[in-house]
């Protein structure tokens, strides 16, 4: 058991979490021995990109372990631009695309998290969270 400075759970109908933030900072005395406990921080981001029902884009696999597929599925979205960033906004690849369907080869990227920047046209932009397994 761990004393936490805060946390809680959260139920939708989707599922449920819990979670907290941090454990504090703590001593304990063994013998003759102070001991300093600088607590623990973890970081789980279990992220699932879901396409709702406005979005006329669909990306799969993810997570990916070689090739990520983008389909448009409306051709008045056609002429999309998509950039591949590194988790710390690093530009990795940037590619034009007028193509319904188009691939983006993931396997010269190290196991991790991606974000791809999806833009229209019209300047509307739609962020993807991509692991790379």
């Amino acid at each position: 058991m761990a004393v936490v400075s805060v946390g809680g759970s959260v139920l939708t109908s989707s599922g449920s979490i819990n979670y907290t933030i941090g454990q504090i900072d703590y001593t304990s005395i063994h013998g003759s021995f102070v001991v300093l406990y600088l607590g623990i921080q973890q970081v789980y981001d279990p992220y699932v990109t879901s396409i709702d029902e406005n979005t006329d884009i669909s990306i799969w696999p993810n997570p990916v372990a070689t090739t990520l597929n983008i389909e448009v599925k409306s051709i008045k979205n056609l002429g999309i631009l998509y950039q591949l960033y590194t988790i710390d906004g690093k530009l990795l690849e940037s590619k034009q695309s007028a193509d319904k369907r188009t691939t983006l080869n993931m396997m010269q990227y190290a196991q991790g998290t991606y974000v791809l920047m999806v833009r229209y046209a019209d300047k509307r932009t739609l962020k993807f969270k991509i692991i790379k397994i």
